[in-house]
């Protein structure tokens, strides 16, 4: 099945459902649907379902604090 261009393109790494896996013959994984593949989680979904993958959730990054003055570490 080829992929149309109306199909969204999703980038299963900024997704927080996405793992990278131990296993080299499956390095990819998807937690909410619960497997690893060789390709992309979100082309193993289009290929299945033929449907874009409905799961996807933007990362959520922490937000950065404002650096401070304070010195910490090791002191002699």
């Amino acid at each position: 099945m080829l992929m149309s261009d109306k199909t969204p393109k999703i980038d299963c790494a900024q997704c927080q459902h996405y793992f990278v896996t131990w296993d080299a013959s499956c390095p990819h994984g998807c937690h909410f649907f619960g497997f690893k593949s060789l390709q992309s989680p979100a082309l193993s979904v289009i290929e299945s379902s033929g449907e874009a993958c409905h799961a996807f959730q933007l990362k959520q990054r922490p937000a950065r604090s404002a650096p401070t003055n304070k010195k910490t570490g090791w002191r002699a």
